[in-house]
């Protein structure tokens, strides 16, 4: 049976020896491989590196160049130096055989020939070529893959070194105090900004609080029930009670009194730790202590405004009235109006939809006209102005029943044709601009509106 490795194996046969080749090119090719003869040294040579054989049978006694000198010139080739040389010879001195060795065989046939030794000899090189071959493409793959996987490894640590290089830039660029602890409270790492906050507190110093140093036992030096309350938040994180503690607290620094805030995050490492950061707040408290006295004198301006003033959000309930809008539609406290909401103040709820459609539209009403009911059943007539911001209107409410009374009554005594208090023209007061309108008031009306004239 031909051996099923014997296909596609390509043998170069050389000797000067006709029989021996047609011999062996008989044997071989039985055997289902390819088989090249040649006679000549030369030009064996110029055919083993024309197309690589797989393996040579190379006889050692013949004219020109022997054997021994084919074999060197072809290990000297790149092409053909690992291609197995099987000798045919007579040899049987040891000195021979080393020769043949030397030369780069790999075995060597006995002549006469024996065709099972050397079938079995042919199978085995043809085998160990094989495997050499097979090995060398599982070396050459690995060696791709390695190489790829080296540059991807190079990558990384050149994108992470990049990333450590880029993660240090920034921290050292806050100008938040940071510092990394251990598991204890030892400080393992800071950012440039760290030593700042030793100077600028007065119960610390740059010593006290550098890598190596137990932050902990560094502010506890200060019994303060912030300093207490800090150090309670910080274990809790670092015993994972806690996913986060943040805290605002004052100090004293050499020039003023200072606001700080310290929050505390766990690390996200096998060994633990938790990384501090306290910010300078000062001017943020300064800031809101300006804007807290701000807030109070409008407060106050709005509280004690003549002028209706209320915040109410879409759904018709009220978020803040002053006590001019409370009085104004008849409540004791604004407490009472805040309860009660907005939605029954409406005597058309078509009118309040369309000042609603309107702050939709435009963010804004001006001027608005409406006729509303008091907590008491009252109708009063108002003037109303207001803005949409984030879903809450904020507004302010005018009562002008009284005038559109005055307004209403004179413009049936000029319809009447009674006119003869126009006559009083150092009485003529213009009042009441409604929807870019003028109407003439009296002194006497004016007088009850509590109006004072001035006579031209």
């Amino acid at each position: 049976m031909t051996d099923m490795k014997a296909s596609g194996c390509d043998i170069l046969v050389i000797d000067d020896e006709i029989y021996y080749l047609q011999l062996l090119n008989q044997l071989l090719s039985k055997e289902g491989y390819v088989v090249r003869t040649v006679e000549s040294p030369r030009l064996a040579i110029d055919s083993a590196l024309a197309q690589i054989p797989s393996l040579i049978l190379l006889d050692v006694r013949m004219p020109d160049i022997d054997g021994f000198e084919v074999c060197r010139r072809l290990k000297r080739e790149k092409r053909t130096r690992d291609v197995p040389i099987i000798f045919i010879c007579a040899l049987q001195d040891t000195q021979g055989r080393i020769r043949a060795f030397e030369a780069g065989g790999v075995d060597f046939i006995s002549k006469p020939l024996q065709m099972p030794e050397v079938m079995a000899r042919v199978r085995t090189h043809l085998t160990l070529r094989n495997m050499q071959l097979h090995l060398n493409e599982l070396v050459a793959e690995r060696t791709t893959e390695l190489t790829v996987s080296n540059k991807l490894l190079a990558a990384e640590t050149r994108e992470m070194s990049r990333q450590c290089s880029l993660n240090y830039a920034i921290l050292n660029s806050l100008d938040s105090h940071l510092a990394a602890i251990d598991q204890d409270g030892e400080i393992i790492a800071v950012n440039n900004s760290w030593n700042e906050f030793g100077t600028a507190n007065n119960a610390l110093s740059v010593e006290k609080i550098a890598i190596g140093v137990n932050y902990l036992d560094a502010i506890l030096s200060e019994t303060s029930d912030e300093v207490l309350r800090a150090i309670e938040g910080i274990r809790s994180v670092l015993d994972g009670r806690l996913a986060r503690f943040d805290m605002e607290y004052p100090c004293l620094s050499l020039s003023e009194k200072k606001w700080f805030s310290i929050a505390v995050m766990p690390m996200r490492t096998e060994e633990g730790g938790a990384v501090v950061t306290h910010t300078d707040i000062t001017e943020r408290k300064k800031m809101e202590e300006v804007l807290a006295k701000s807030e109070a004198h409008y407060r106050a301006l709005i509280d004690n405004s003549l002028v209706g003033a209320f915040n109410i959000n879409l759904s018709g309930e009220f978020l803040y009235v002053n006590a001019a809008m409370a009085q104004m539609f008849d409540f004791d406290s604004t407490e009472l109006m805040l309860e009660e909401g907005s939605l029954s103040r409406w005597m058309d709820l078509q009118q309040r939809e369309k000042m609603l459609a309107e702050l939709q539209q435009h963010n804004n009403v001006s001027t608005l006209e409406a006729n509303l009911i008091t907590h008491s059943g009252r109708h009063i007539d108002v003037l109303l102005s207001a803005k949409l911001l984030e879903n809450v209107i904020s507004g302010i409410v005018m009562d002008i029943t009284a005038t559109k009374l005055v307004k209403k009554k004179h413009c049936k005594s000029v319809s009447n044709g009674s006119t003869p208090l126009l006559s009083w023209r150092p009485s003529v007061l213009p009042t009441f601009r409604q929807r870019g309108k003028f109407c003439v008031s009296t002194r006497s009306t004016a007088t009850s509106l509590a109006i004072r004239s001035r006579t031209p």
